[in-house]
């Protein structure tokens, strides 16, 4: 399941987004749109249109950016997207290694595929003060003669330690006051965000 199990990891992909606008020139304090939009795209030649709703229901109007985050707010995370250009932040996310990206607004909310182990390697991004680390099972091999293979790791910097504390910092207020609450851990500085997809099919936590 963790390498060979590929899921849709809705929400816990929305960092990600965000760090794109940051990259973009965005502050954690700018004023995000949070208002219902309707879509209207060609499915084999049918006109369709999708209609995306927040968790809650509701519309917060203009949100901050870090308010946006730690209450994942849906609707603002796809008009800032929108805002951003979709080409955009579809090249950042495949520049930070992503695969199979949709080239639609479905992407601020993670309507991809992934292994729970490539995502844990993604978001050593944040934990790793944007430095990328691959996971490794094997440190080293020593062979019955005597010989030793070691092997290093692998890293690739993705962003500035500046970009990765700041979305640290407001995925630390998801655990303590936003969706992440149940991850809290007496004593321990937690960051991390939470991700269900259509029917709670799948719920995640991504966090260190």
């Amino acid at each position: 399941r963790a390498v060979q199990g590929k899921r849709q990891p809705g929400s816990s992909f929305k960092p990600f987004i965000y760090l794109t606008a940051l990259n973009a020139g965005y502050s954690t304090q700018s004023k995000l749109t949070d208002i219902s939009r309707s879509f209207s795209y060609k499915d084999q030649d049918e006109e369709k249109e999708w209609r995306p709703k927040n968790y809650e229901k509701n519309f917060e109007g203009l949100i901050t950016l870090r308010e946006s985050l730690v209450h994942s707010r849906n609707l603002a995370t796809i008009n800032m997207v929108n805002e951003l250009g979709l080409s955009m932040v579809h090249d950042d996310i495949s520049a930070m290694g992503f695969k199979n990206i949709p080239s639609d607004l479905s992407i601020s909310l993670g309507t991809f595929s992934v292994t729970p182990l490539a995502f844990a390697e993604s978001w050593t991004i944040f934990s790793n003060a944007g430095t990328k680390v691959k996971p490794m099972l094997v440190k080293r091999v020593i062979s019955s003669d005597g010989g030793v293979k070691i092997y290093e790791t692998q890293e690739e910097n993705i962003t500035t330690p500046e970009q990765a504390f700041l979305i640290t910092s407001i995925l630390e207020d998801v655990v303590q006051r936003g969706t992440g609450r149940r991850a809290k851990v007496e004593g321990i500085a937690v960051a991390g965000k939470t991700g269900t997809t259509n029917g709670y099919k799948d719920g995640w936590f991504c966090g260190y």
